[in-house]
């Protein structure tokens, strides 16, 4: 079927028509799907639904089948009759779902981001790293919604773009979705399509803020210019590892109205960062100088600003291209996360990296329409609410983390090279050029960019201090 194979609204159209009216036929259906294909005001939300209804009813193709065959006194369907159903089954879901998502479900009221409603965990003792909860704070007993007597059962989606074999889909994700699914008693089910097959790294921001998918993870990177806070998460020594960086930010959405505005279009439940990354190379690097006209694969726009303040020419491509580029000569090298290494195999090919650069953490995000959000009742929203939040996002972190210290001890064939702070200061220089320039831009676009970077250092140097 092709809703397997990665599809957007114009391959959803061209399968339907191929699927339905089929090649060198003038029957009545086809002039119907004609004018069903030459229709220009189908929105694209509305295509993205059927694709997302497509996927849940495909499981059940079989068993209608099975029904159909019966009721036709044992012949057998057509496939186009059956996936003509099938659409029209998705279809109906579709504008069902459309209809009924702006309705404000069982909970009422306005969406919100409410990340300041609990203690800051800044100013939380002893370990934040402890499962469910809110993060960390406990809600009074009077004020916890009870469970309904019928509780509506709802059945999400949860799109992305990364493939089933990332450790986050399988370590993280997964696991997140049982844990909902338990907690709720089973009210809240989610299924989740990895690997682009609905969404992509471009659109998935937009998906889940027009509804079109239920609950996406994206890196924020991948949309330059649009999540322009956040990002300065992501310079350059500013953090020492992936939890440290993700308590920042959550230190960060509690104090400032700025930052949370930059995720109100949906319902952020975890943002978080990867290990710090590095430079990992052919040629060994200790100071910028060592760098200069290196062409190099950038991880992130903003790594991508740095690596060029310290003399490299950077090249663009994905991750899984890198290995055969640097075999070509294309690209001497990277940066990126340790855990990344031994996951690409770049240490038979690479022989050095830095160590202690800290050259940038990748911002992530998880976020669930409003849409499918209002649809929740207050118990339900608890209950979604008690298993995410800043304890999930440290369970994402720490898994980085892990990952990246594996990593260090492990990466046969390749050096690591402890810069030393004289070194670092080198670096630290252009860094610091570049920061500059950035918080300058933004300031430009209307952003108070000082003091969200002075909340940024006054909630971590609380965390050192804590």
């Amino acid at each position: 079927m092709f809703y397997k194979n990665g599809y957007d609204s114009i391959l959803l159209k061209e399968s339907c028509r191929k699927l339905l009216l089929g090649k060198g036929t003038k029957s009545p259906e086809r002039v119907g799907c004609q004018e069903f294909r030459q229709e220009p005001e189908m929105p694209e939300i509305l295509w993205k639904r059927i694709s997302v209804e497509l996927w849940k009813v495909s499981s059940h193709t079989r068993l209608l089948q099975k029904i159909l065959v019966k009721n036709e006194g044992g012949k057998k369907l057509k496939k186009h009759l059956l996936v003509a159903l099938a659409i029209a089954l998705a279809l109906a879901l579709a504008i069902g779902v459309s209809a009924c998502g702006d309705s404000g479900g069982d909970s009422g009221g306005t969406p919100d981001n409410n990340f300041n409603t609990t203690t800051p965990p800044h100013l939380q003792g002893g370990d934040n790293n402890q499962q469910g909860g809110d993060s960390g704070s406990e809600t009074p007993a009077s004020n916890v919604p009870q469970k309904g007597d019928n509780e509506r059962t709802h059945n999400f989606t949860w799109a992305h773009p990364y493939p089933a074999t990332h450790h986050h889909h399988a370590d993280i994700i997964l696991p997140f979705v049982d844990r909902v699914f338990e907690a709720s008693e089973g009210t809240i089910n989610i299924t989740v399509i990895p690997g682009g097959a609905i969404t992509t790294t471009a659109t998935a921001v937009d998906d889940v803020t027009s509804g079109a998918v239920d609950l996406t993870w994206t890196l924020p990177g991948n949309t330059p210019g649009r999540f322009p806070l956040l990002t300065c998460f992501e310079f350059m020594d500013h953090f020492t590892s992936a939890v440290e960086a993700t308590e920042a930010m959550w230190g960060v959405l509690y104090e400032s109205e700025a930052f949370r505005n930059e995720f109100s279009a949906y319902k952020l439940f975890n943002v978080y960062g990867t290990e710090m990354g590095e430079i990992w190379t052919i040629d060994q690097v200790r100071t910028p100088s060592d760098l200069a006209g290196m062409p190099l694969r950038a991880a992130s726009p903003m790594s991508e600003r740095m690596l060029r303040a310290y003399g490299a020419v950077t090249v663009g491509m994905g991750m899984p291209d890198v290995y055969d580029n640097i075999e070509r000569g294309v690209i001497r090298g990277l940066g990126t996360a340790p855990s990344a290494i031994p996951t690409y195999n770049l240490n038979e090919i690479l022989d050095h990296g830095t160590d202690g650069l800290y050259l940038y953490t990748t911002t992530q995000i998880m976020a669930m329409s409003w849409r499918a959000w209002s649809q929740l009742s207050p118990w339900q929203q608890y209950i979604f609410d008690s298993v995410s939040g800043l304890d999930f996002a440290i369970e994402s972190a720490q898994l980085y983390d892990d990952l990246g210290n594996a990593a260090r001890q492990n990466i046969p064939g390749l050096q690591l090279n402890r810069l030393t702070d004289a070194e670092k200061a080198l670096f630290k220089v252009d860094a610091d050029r570049v920061i500059a320039e950035y918080m300058s831009e933004i300031t430009a676009l209307g952003h108070d960019a000082q003091a969200h970077y002075n909340t940024m250092l006054s909630v971590r140097d609380a965390l050192r201090a804590r």
